[in-house]
């Protein structure tokens, strides 16, 4: 972003931007310092917590075939592939995930009162990153708008009777972020027509006071601040998790179970030479850590439920509360786990015994997945568990 306009605050002949004037005996850098300092240390706790909750799985080889989980992320996270499977949910989502990418490096001007434009940027490298920065504030609004318009006024029937109080909330933080930073444009001397249409619009039509500016400014800081704390404490984690839970996804052909044990050969270790403690999963910690990651990847976005056939037939088995009910269990005993003690409910507990069984392992909930979350694992390895330790089967 440039230079302000001469409407903006003045000290002696100088313009200066709303991070430089002092509110009161408080400078401007200051009060962006302790609201930075909040929200991204409440922000790097959770993801820190969560990180840990995840390390605690047992061991997982998923570092192998790098070339192949590089195109998977540019395909699947980047290109949003099975994201767009859903022409309608997923254009919206897609609006707002390129969105933010695109306008995210503004956050280095935003906060450096323009350092970053000014003295980092090459001047040939400007006018398009500014172009950039547009689009992405642009069509993340229109993204934004058509999903608010999707919630409220067409709500899909898996939506209904539900809370939509989170993802209402966090959508009204994303439109408030796209349309101060118009204003904040509009406020910039020589906004550029061509690289800054919308910004220079309402420069010329609506033409905002230099308070109106500069409250533009501190309320788009402040909704930023406000998404940094809300962003581990919802679904909405999955913009941290999404990544890793991609590039780490399961390259065997779907439905491949893992052996109980392997040997060092590679190969499965038979039923009579196996050495281990107990057999399937019980606890948390008998889940790999890839399997745990998916817990805080999931955007709730249901797709899983909608092709599950015991889901659709009535059974007590939803596959994506199974995946909440891993990240809520590890939350609820996130003390317990970190101390290396079991806690007094096991993991088949919080999942149900009934949504165990109910299963059919088709896999359809792992190939609906936009975010390669593998759910049915979790319940065989519960069942492994019920029959080889418990002697217990479905009636």
């Amino acid at each position: 972003m440039s230079h302000y306009r001469s409407n903006y605050h003045r000290r002696g002949d100088i313009i200066e931007h709303p991070l430089l004037i002092d509110y009161g005996p408080i400078p401007g850098w200051v009060i962006l310092a302790i609201i930075g300092v909040i929200s991204i240390s409440f922000f790097s706790y959770q993801v820190w917590k969560a990180t840990r909750l995840v390390m605690i799985g047992k061991p997982d080889n998923r570092f192998d075939n790098w070339p192949a989980r590089i195109k998977e992320v540019a395909t699947g996270w980047l290109g949003q592939k099975k994201v767009l499977e859903d022409r309608i949910a997923g254009g919206i989502h897609v609006l707002m995930f390129w969105g933010f990418l695109m306008l995210s490096t503004d956050m280095f001007d935003l906060a450096t009162a323009n350092w970053f434009s000014h003295n980092l940027l090459p001047a040939i490298v400007k006018g398009p990153w500014n172009l950039m920065v547009e689009t992405g504030y642009t069509i993340a609004l229109v993204g934004c708008m058509a999903a608010l318009i999707r919630r409220v006024i067409f709500t899909p029937d898996k939506l209904k009777g539900k809370s939509q109080l989170e993802g209402n909330v966090i959508l009204l933080l994303i439109m408030t972020i796209t349309v101060t930073s118009f204003f904040v444009e509009a406020g910039e001397q020589g906004v550029s027509s061509t690289y800054e249409p919308i910004g220079a619009w309402v420069a010329e039509t609506i033409a905002p006071s230099t308070n109106v500016v500069v409250g533009a400014y501190w309320a788009h800081m402040l909704a930023i601040a406000t998404f940094l704390f809300l962003i581990p404490l919802s679904k909405h984690m999955h913009l941290v998790m999404a990544f890793p839970n991609v590039f780490f996804h399961d390259m065997r052909p779907m439905a491949t179970m893992e052996p109980m044990q392997v040997g060092e050969d590679g190969k499965a270790v038979l039923l009579d030479d196996l050495d281990v403690e107990s057999f399937g999963t019980v606890n948390y910690t008998d889940l790999t850590w890839r399997n745990l990651i998916d817990g805080w990847a999931c955007t709730s976005c249901a797709r899983c439920q909608d092709v599950c056939p015991a889901y659709a037939s009535g059974k007590s088995l939803n596959p994506m509360q199974i995946i909440h009910d891993v990240r809520n269990y590890a939350n609820d005993n996130y003390t317990t786990l970190m101390a290396g003690e079991t806690p007094e409910q096991d993991i088949i507990a919080k999942f149900g015994e009934d949504s165990i069984w109910a299963c059919t392992t088709c896999h359809a909930c792992v190939e609906a997945c936009p975010i390669y979350i593998d759910h049915v694992p979790k319940l065989t390895d519960a069942r492994r568990h019920l029959m080889m330790e418990r002697m217990e089967f479905d009636e």
